[in-house]
């Protein structure tokens, strides 16, 4: 998703920025289509253009089976890949006792 945005807003300040200024040329009662006619263009420099978070161009990436993409934010632990988890299926209802709630006589985190 955070690919998707990014795209959105690259493409955005591009298509604005060579709008705006043909539009300063024009007079006030017109408007400028400029953007259409560019945009296949745009399109074309954005899919071929390196990405931070793949590291490869997005026309690159859709002829791979699999495309890794590095972390938006340094993680400052590691995640746990190895590790087991449950299935989407599983369904888990109780946990601890009614009384071992927070709200409760006993704290969760609370052995005695």
């Amino acid at each position: 998703m955070g690919i998707v945005e990014r795209f959105n807003c690259t493409l955005q300040e591009w298509v604005f920025f060579i709008q705006d200024s043909v539009e300063m040329r024009l007079p006030s009662t017109k408007h400028c289509r400029a953007w259409v006619k560019n945009l296949p263009i745009f399109l074309v420099e954005l899919d071929n253009s390196v990405t931070r978070l793949l590291g490869i161009s997005p026309a690159k990436a859709r002829k791979k089976e699999h495309v890794f993409a590095k972390t938006s934010k340094p993680r400052e632990r590691p995640i746990g890949f190895d590790k087991p988890r449950l299935s989407h299926d599983v369904l888990i209802r109780y946990l601890l006792n009614p009384g071992e709630l927070e709200s409760g006589r006993r704290c969760a985190t609370n052995c005695n």
